[in-house]
Protein backbone atom coordinates (compact mmCIF):
# COMPACT_ATOMS: atom_id res chain seq x y z
CA UNK A 1 0.00 0.00 0.00
CA UNK A 2 1.48 3.39 -0.91
CA UNK A 3 2.33 5.72 1.95
CA UNK A 4 -0.17 8.59 2.00
CA UNK A 5 1.03 12.14 1.46
CA UNK A 6 -0.98 15.02 2.85
CA UNK A 7 -0.32 18.56 1.69
CA UNK A 8 -2.58 20.61 3.96
CA UNK A 9 -5.15 20.56 6.75
CA UNK A 10 -7.99 19.60 4.41
CA UNK A 11 -6.08 16.53 3.21
CA UNK A 12 -5.41 15.64 6.84
CA UNK A 13 -9.14 15.94 7.55
CA UNK A 14 -9.92 13.60 4.64
CA UNK A 15 -7.37 11.17 6.04
CA UNK A 16 -9.14 11.28 9.40
CA UNK A 17 -12.58 10.76 7.82
CA UNK A 18 -11.40 7.63 6.01
CA UNK A 19 -9.54 6.23 9.03
CA UNK A 20 -12.40 6.79 11.49
CA UNK A 21 -15.10 5.56 9.10
CA UNK A 22 -13.09 2.44 8.24
CA UNK A 23 -12.67 1.64 11.94
CA UNK A 24 -16.31 2.40 12.71
CA UNK A 25 -17.68 0.24 9.91
CA UNK A 26 -15.29 -2.54 10.91
CA UNK A 27 -16.53 -2.31 14.50
CA UNK A 28 -20.18 -2.26 13.35
CA UNK A 29 -19.56 -5.39 11.30
CA UNK A 30 -18.15 -7.11 14.38
CA UNK A 31 -21.15 -6.05 16.49
CA UNK A 32 -23.57 -7.62 14.00
CA UNK A 33 -21.48 -10.79 13.75
CA UNK A 34 -21.65 -11.19 17.53
CA UNK A 35 -25.39 -10.50 17.58
CA UNK A 36 -26.18 -12.92 14.75
CA UNK A 37 -24.27 -15.74 16.43
CA UNK A 38 -26.29 -15.49 19.66
CA UNK A 39 -29.70 -14.54 18.24
CA UNK A 40 -31.99 -17.57 17.94
CA UNK A 41 -35.12 -16.07 16.36
CA UNK A 42 -34.91 -16.46 12.57
CA UNK A 43 -36.78 -13.23 11.82
CA UNK A 44 -34.44 -11.28 14.10
CA UNK A 45 -31.48 -12.97 12.42
CA UNK A 46 -32.81 -11.91 9.02
CA UNK A 47 -32.97 -8.27 10.12
CA UNK A 48 -29.45 -8.40 11.54
CA UNK A 49 -28.07 -10.08 8.40
CA UNK A 50 -29.62 -7.32 6.28
CA UNK A 51 -27.85 -4.74 8.42
CA UNK A 52 -24.58 -6.69 8.24
CA UNK A 53 -24.74 -6.83 4.44
CA UNK A 54 -24.98 -3.04 4.28
CA UNK A 55 -22.16 -2.56 6.80
CA UNK A 56 -19.98 -4.79 4.62
CA UNK A 57 -20.71 -2.52 1.65
CA UNK A 58 -19.65 0.51 3.71
CA UNK A 59 -16.51 -1.24 4.96
CA UNK A 60 -15.62 -2.30 1.43
CA UNK A 61 -15.70 1.32 0.27
CA UNK A 62 -13.40 2.63 3.01
CA UNK A 63 -11.09 -0.39 2.67
CA UNK A 64 -10.66 0.60 -0.98
CA UNK A 65 -9.76 4.13 0.14
CA UNK A 66 -7.04 2.67 2.36
CA UNK A 67 -5.87 0.55 -0.56
CA UNK A 68 -5.55 3.70 -2.68
CA UNK A 69 -3.13 5.11 -0.12
CA UNK A 70 -5.42 7.92 1.02
CA UNK A 71 -5.09 6.93 4.69
CA UNK A 72 -3.95 4.09 6.92
CA UNK A 73 -5.81 1.90 9.43
CA UNK A 74 -5.92 3.05 13.03
CA UNK A 75 -3.60 1.51 15.59
CA UNK A 76 -6.70 0.61 17.59
CA UNK A 77 -8.08 -1.99 15.16
CA UNK A 78 -7.64 -4.85 17.70
CA UNK A 79 -9.84 -2.91 20.16
CA UNK A 80 -12.54 -2.39 17.52
CA UNK A 81 -12.33 -6.11 16.70
CA UNK A 82 -12.68 -7.45 20.24
CA UNK A 83 -14.84 -4.66 21.65
CA UNK A 84 -17.31 -4.68 18.76
CA UNK A 85 -17.78 -8.44 18.81
CA UNK A 86 -18.19 -8.58 22.60
CA UNK A 87 -20.72 -5.75 22.57
CA UNK A 88 -22.76 -7.60 19.97
CA UNK A 89 -22.45 -11.03 21.55
CA UNK A 90 -23.20 -9.95 25.13
CA UNK A 91 -26.20 -7.85 24.13
CA UNK A 92 -27.66 -10.73 22.09
CA UNK A 93 -27.10 -13.18 24.96
CA UNK A 94 -29.17 -10.87 27.18
CA UNK A 95 -31.94 -10.79 24.59
CA UNK A 96 -33.11 -9.20 21.36
CA UNK A 97 -34.27 -6.04 23.15
CA UNK A 98 -30.75 -5.45 24.49
CA UNK A 99 -29.22 -6.24 21.09
CA UNK A 100 -31.49 -3.76 19.34
CA UNK A 101 -30.85 -1.12 22.00
CA UNK A 102 -27.15 -1.44 21.22
CA UNK A 103 -27.90 -1.13 17.51
CA UNK A 104 -30.14 1.91 18.01
CA UNK A 105 -27.62 3.81 20.10
CA UNK A 106 -24.57 2.86 18.04
CA UNK A 107 -26.32 3.83 14.82
CA UNK A 108 -27.47 7.12 16.36
CA UNK A 109 -23.85 8.09 17.03
CA UNK A 110 -22.72 6.96 13.57
CA UNK A 111 -25.62 8.85 11.97
CA UNK A 112 -24.61 12.05 13.81
CA UNK A 113 -20.96 11.48 12.92
CA UNK A 114 -21.79 11.10 9.22
CA UNK A 115 -23.93 14.26 9.40
CA UNK A 116 -20.90 16.23 10.61
CA UNK A 117 -18.79 14.85 7.77
CA UNK A 118 -21.48 15.68 5.20
CA UNK A 119 -21.64 19.27 6.48
CA UNK A 120 -17.86 19.58 6.28
CA UNK A 121 -17.60 18.16 2.75
CA UNK A 122 -20.51 20.24 1.46
CA UNK A 123 -18.74 23.38 2.67
CA UNK A 124 -15.12 22.53 1.90
CA UNK A 125 -15.08 19.92 -0.86
CA UNK A 126 -18.53 19.52 -2.50
CA UNK A 127 -17.12 17.71 -5.54
CA UNK A 128 -15.42 15.01 -3.48
CA UNK A 129 -16.78 11.58 -4.46
CA UNK A 130 -16.98 10.58 -0.79
CA UNK A 131 -19.80 13.04 -0.18
CA UNK A 132 -22.51 11.08 -2.02
CA UNK A 133 -21.26 7.79 -0.60
CA UNK A 134 -21.38 9.10 2.96
CA UNK A 135 -24.89 10.44 2.35
CA UNK A 136 -25.96 6.98 1.18
CA UNK A 137 -24.25 5.28 4.13
CA UNK A 138 -25.91 7.70 6.55
CA UNK A 139 -29.29 6.75 5.06
CA UNK A 140 -28.48 3.07 5.66
CA UNK A 141 -27.51 3.77 9.28
CA UNK A 142 -30.77 5.67 9.80
CA UNK A 143 -32.66 2.64 8.46
CA UNK A 144 -30.77 0.38 10.89
CA UNK A 145 -31.62 2.70 13.79
CA UNK A 146 -35.31 2.76 12.90
CA UNK A 147 -35.46 -1.02 12.47
CA UNK A 148 -33.82 -1.42 15.86
CA UNK A 149 -36.31 0.95 17.53
CA UNK A 150 -39.22 -1.07 16.13
CA UNK A 151 -37.66 -4.43 17.05
CA UNK A 152 -36.58 -3.40 20.56
CA UNK A 153 -40.10 -2.36 21.63
CA UNK A 154 -38.61 -0.27 24.44
CA UNK A 155 -40.51 1.03 27.47
CA UNK A 156 -38.70 4.39 27.35
CA UNK A 157 -37.98 4.20 31.07
CA UNK A 158 -35.02 5.66 32.96
CA UNK A 159 -33.08 2.39 32.86
CA UNK A 160 -33.32 2.21 29.06
CA UNK A 161 -32.18 5.83 28.83
CA UNK A 162 -29.28 5.14 31.19
CA UNK A 163 -28.13 2.10 29.19
CA UNK A 164 -28.52 4.00 25.93
CA UNK A 165 -26.44 6.89 27.24
CA UNK A 166 -23.72 4.48 28.37
CA UNK A 167 -23.54 2.86 24.92
CA UNK A 168 -23.41 6.25 23.20
CA UNK A 169 -20.55 7.36 25.44
CA UNK A 170 -18.59 4.21 24.56
CA UNK A 171 -19.05 4.97 20.85
CA UNK A 172 -18.07 8.62 21.27
CA UNK A 173 -14.94 7.61 23.18
CA UNK A 174 -14.00 5.07 20.51
CA UNK A 175 -14.38 7.70 17.76
CA UNK A 176 -12.31 10.21 19.75
CA UNK A 177 -9.53 7.70 20.39
CA UNK A 178 -9.49 6.66 16.73
CA UNK A 179 -9.11 10.29 15.68
CA UNK A 180 -6.23 10.82 18.11
CA UNK A 181 -4.48 7.46 17.78
CA UNK A 182 -1.48 7.02 15.54
CA UNK A 183 -1.92 5.40 12.17
CA UNK A 184 -0.92 1.81 11.88
CA UNK A 185 2.28 0.76 10.11
CA UNK A 186 1.67 -2.94 10.66
CA UNK A 187 2.90 -3.84 7.20
CA UNK A 188 6.32 -4.27 8.85
CA UNK A 189 5.07 -6.31 11.81
CA UNK A 190 6.87 -9.63 12.31
CA UNK A 191 5.13 -12.98 12.56
CA UNK A 192 4.82 -13.81 16.27
CA UNK A 193 5.72 -17.16 17.83
CA UNK A 194 2.01 -17.92 18.04
CA UNK A 195 1.69 -17.00 14.37
CA UNK A 196 4.49 -19.42 13.49
CA UNK A 197 2.72 -22.19 15.42
CA UNK A 198 -0.57 -21.41 13.65
CA UNK A 199 1.15 -21.51 10.24
CA UNK A 200 2.60 -24.92 11.06
CA UNK A 201 -0.86 -26.14 12.13
CA UNK A 202 -2.24 -24.98 8.80
CA UNK A 203 0.21 -27.32 7.07
CA UNK A 204 -1.80 -30.30 8.36
CA UNK A 205 -4.72 -29.16 6.21
CA UNK A 206 -2.78 -27.79 3.25
CA UNK A 207 -0.71 -30.93 2.74
CA UNK A 208 -3.85 -32.58 1.33
CA UNK A 209 -3.71 -30.25 -1.69
CA UNK A 210 -1.27 -29.90 -4.54
CA UNK A 211 -0.95 -26.14 -4.50
CA UNK A 212 -0.07 -24.66 -7.88
CA UNK A 213 0.44 -21.07 -6.82
CA UNK A 214 0.75 -18.95 -3.68
CA UNK A 215 -0.34 -15.30 -3.72
CA UNK A 216 0.63 -13.23 -0.69
CA UNK A 217 0.29 -9.63 0.46
CA UNK A 218 3.35 -7.43 0.99
CA UNK A 219 3.02 -7.46 4.79
CA UNK A 220 6.09 -8.96 6.44
CA UNK A 221 4.14 -11.49 8.51
CA UNK A 222 2.20 -12.85 5.52
CA UNK A 223 5.42 -13.31 3.56
CA UNK A 224 6.94 -15.14 6.54
CA UNK A 225 3.86 -17.38 6.65
CA UNK A 226 4.22 -18.08 2.93
CA UNK A 227 7.89 -19.00 3.40
CA UNK A 228 7.00 -21.59 6.06
CA UNK A 229 4.33 -23.16 3.86
CA UNK A 230 6.39 -23.02 0.67
CA UNK A 231 9.42 -24.72 2.23
CA UNK A 232 7.52 -27.44 4.08
CA UNK A 233 5.22 -28.37 1.18
CA UNK A 234 7.74 -27.76 -1.61
CA UNK A 235 5.27 -25.47 -3.35
CA UNK A 236 6.19 -23.12 -6.20
CA UNK A 237 7.77 -19.81 -5.15
CA UNK A 238 5.14 -17.42 -3.86
CA UNK A 239 4.19 -14.19 -5.63
CA UNK A 240 4.04 -10.99 -3.56
CA UNK A 241 1.21 -8.63 -4.53
CA UNK A 242 1.19 -5.26 -2.70
CA UNK A 243 -2.46 -4.73 -3.68
CA UNK A 244 -3.46 -7.58 -1.34
CA UNK A 245 -2.40 -5.59 1.73
CA UNK A 246 -5.50 -4.06 3.42
CA UNK A 247 -7.44 -5.19 0.37
CA UNK A 248 -11.20 -5.20 0.00
CA UNK A 249 -13.13 -8.27 -1.14
CA UNK A 250 -13.57 -6.79 -4.64
CA UNK A 251 -9.80 -6.31 -4.96
CA UNK A 252 -9.17 -9.90 -3.85
CA UNK A 253 -11.61 -11.22 -6.45
CA UNK A 254 -10.01 -9.01 -9.10
CA UNK A 255 -6.59 -10.49 -8.27
CA UNK A 256 -7.95 -14.04 -8.50
CA UNK A 257 -9.66 -13.30 -11.82
CA UNK A 258 -6.28 -12.46 -13.40
CA UNK A 259 -4.67 -15.82 -12.61
CA UNK A 260 -3.62 -18.38 -15.20
CA UNK A 261 -6.15 -21.16 -15.76
CA UNK A 262 -3.41 -23.78 -15.54
CA UNK A 263 -3.11 -23.02 -11.81
CA UNK A 264 -6.06 -25.01 -10.49
CA UNK A 265 -5.37 -24.67 -6.76
CA UNK A 266 -4.32 -21.25 -5.52
CA UNK A 267 -3.40 -20.39 -1.93
CA UNK A 268 -4.02 -16.73 -1.09
CA UNK A 269 -2.52 -15.32 2.11
CA UNK A 270 -3.92 -11.91 3.00
CA UNK A 271 -5.88 -10.10 5.71
CA UNK A 272 -9.25 -9.58 7.34
CA UNK A 273 -11.78 -8.15 6.82
CA UNK A 274 -11.04 -8.65 3.11
CA UNK A 275 -10.70 -12.44 3.24
CA UNK A 276 -13.72 -12.84 5.50
CA UNK A 277 -15.92 -10.61 3.33
CA UNK A 278 -14.77 -12.39 0.17
CA UNK A 279 -15.91 -15.72 1.60
CA UNK A 280 -19.27 -14.25 2.65
CA UNK A 281 -19.89 -12.99 -0.88
CA UNK A 282 -19.72 -16.53 -2.26
CA UNK A 283 -22.27 -18.06 0.12
CA UNK A 284 -25.95 -17.23 0.57
CA UNK A 285 -27.10 -15.69 3.85
CA UNK A 286 -29.49 -18.59 4.57
CA UNK A 287 -26.84 -21.30 4.15
CA UNK A 288 -25.02 -23.38 6.75
CA UNK A 289 -21.70 -22.10 5.39
CA UNK A 290 -22.76 -18.51 6.04
CA UNK A 291 -23.77 -19.34 9.62
CA UNK A 292 -20.47 -21.14 10.23
CA UNK A 293 -18.50 -18.16 8.93
CA UNK A 294 -20.42 -15.76 11.15
CA UNK A 295 -20.01 -18.07 14.13
CA UNK A 296 -16.25 -18.43 13.69
CA UNK A 297 -15.66 -14.77 12.83
CA UNK A 298 -12.68 -15.92 10.74
CA UNK A 299 -9.95 -15.67 13.42
CA UNK A 300 -6.33 -15.01 12.50
CA UNK A 301 -4.46 -17.86 10.78
CA UNK A 302 -7.61 -19.74 9.78
CA UNK A 303 -8.18 -21.29 6.35
CA UNK A 304 -11.24 -20.95 4.13
CA UNK A 305 -11.54 -23.49 1.32
CA UNK A 306 -13.55 -22.12 -1.63
CA UNK A 307 -14.30 -24.65 -4.35
CA UNK A 308 -15.68 -23.62 -7.77
CA UNK A 309 -16.42 -26.87 -9.63
CA UNK A 310 -18.37 -25.13 -12.42
CA UNK A 311 -15.71 -22.48 -13.04
CA UNK A 312 -13.74 -23.03 -16.26
CA UNK A 313 -11.72 -19.82 -16.20
CA UNK A 314 -10.51 -17.72 -13.30
CA UNK A 315 -11.61 -14.65 -15.24
CA UNK A 316 -15.21 -15.82 -14.81
CA UNK A 317 -15.06 -15.70 -11.02
CA UNK A 318 -16.38 -12.15 -10.92
CA UNK A 319 -19.65 -13.39 -12.44
CA UNK A 320 -20.15 -15.41 -9.23
CA UNK A 321 -19.26 -12.47 -6.99
CA UNK A 322 -22.29 -10.60 -5.62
Amino acid sequence: MPKPFFSNNHDTMLQEIIRVNHAGEFGAQKIYQGQIKYTKNLNDQKILKHMLDQEQEHLEYFSNKLQEGLSRPTLLMPIWTIGGYLMGAISAKIGIKAAMMVTENVETIIEDHYSQQITYLERCDPKNSMLEKIKKFKSDETEHKNLAIISANKNNNKLDDLIGGFIKNICKSAIFLTKEAKQMDDIFRELTNKGIQEAEKALEFLQNYQINKILVSSAKRTMQTAEIIQKKLMCPQFEVLPELYASSSSKIVEVISKQDDKDKIILLIAHNPGIFNTALKFVTSDSLEYDLLIESGMPTARIINLDFPQLKHWSDIQNNFS
